[in-house]
């Protein structure tokens, strides 16, 4: 009898969950109409699973689930990406919205995990940008980059942060004759790079600028403070930053940092470290990274 009830909830859970895109008007998801086409997508196969009532057959009463479940979904993506809907308007949105829903459908208990693959997604339905000129180009992946940005944001805000952590301040005048100092990077710290109108765009300034000079800029997002926060890196410091976020050992040696960040920015080491005197207070109050040890 159990398993009899757990495979009606099995095959009821697939009618609702399994729709495709194609079959969903998002423009009507909070109508009170039934789309003709979404219940014709279930309509062969549930009516042995529900039974007929006075009002409406089983396609129909299983198709209120189905539009409840894209809407529920839609209504997460939309509150995770504000800034992305608002450049891309709601219609546009949910298109590809509806179309990710349908092609990473959640298997998380928690609706954080929404969204987490959504820029991939929007990169993949990307087209081929080789044959574009420059101002296409950049049409086509700011985009991709807002919601790049905003998943940063999102990650910043719901991770262990260094507001509880009692941090350790070396001799920052001394950074190149200690022993060994050793960081790690912040868990509410993420790192991207983007077309400078990216800011604008996040900031909510619609200005006209020339970027003839500059196409890309680098950013960290973190949260120092409970406060979340978007700033523009030097070069240096983002492969400096990079090099903690993708090392899969932690903490990494002041010296190594300093030995990689050279090689990768042209840089001599004595210039990094100058930098670095000035530049490592900022960064720890920043929350972009932390002092595991110091050993002088």
């Amino acid at each position: 009898m159990n398993q009899q009830i757990a495979q009606l909830q099995e095959q009821i859970l697939k009618h609702i969950t399994g729709v495709s895109s194609t079959t969903i008007d998002t423009n009507s998801l909070t109508a009170s109409a039934f789309s003709t086409s979404s219940i014709q997508t279930i309509e062969n196969g549930v009516d042995h699973l529900l039974r007929p009532n006075a009002h409406l057959p089983p396609a129909q009463a299983l198709a209120i689930y189905q539009r409840a479940y894209i809407a529920r979904l839609l209504e997460c993506l939309r509150a995770d990406y504000p800034v992305l809907r608002q450049y891309l308007g709601t219609q546009l949105f949910d298109h590809f919205a509806t179309e990710y829903i349908q092609a990473f459908p959640p298997t998380s208990y928690s609706l954080f995990d929404l969204g987490k693959n959504f820029s991939d997604h929007l990169e993949q339905s990307c087209p081929d940008l080789a044959s574009f000129n420059q101002q296409d180009k950049v049409t086509h992946q700011l985009p991709i980059q807002i919601a790049v940005a905003e998943r940063l944001r999102i990650r910043a805000a719901r991770a262990i942060g260094l507001e509880q952590r009692q941090l350790i301040e070396p001799n920052y005048h001394n950074l190149q004759h200690a022993k060994a100092i050793a960081l790690s990077i912040s868990d509410a710290c993420g790192l991207m790079s983007a077309h400078p109108a990216l800011l604008d765009i996040l900031s909510g300034e619609n200005r006209e600028r020339d970027y003839v000079n500059i196409d890309r800029i680098y950013l960290a997002i973190s949260r120092s403070n409970y406060r979340i926060r978007t700033d523009i890196l030097q070069i240096w410091q983002y492969h400096f930053l990079h090099l903690l976020a993708q090392s899969t050992q932690t903490p990494i040696l002041l010296e190594d940092l300093v030995m990689h960040t050279s090689k990768e920015s042209n840089l001599d080491a004595e210039t990094i470290y100058a930098h670095l005197s000035l530049w490592l207070p900022i960064a720890i109050s920043r929350a972009y990274l932390y002092v595991e040890f110091v050993d002088t």
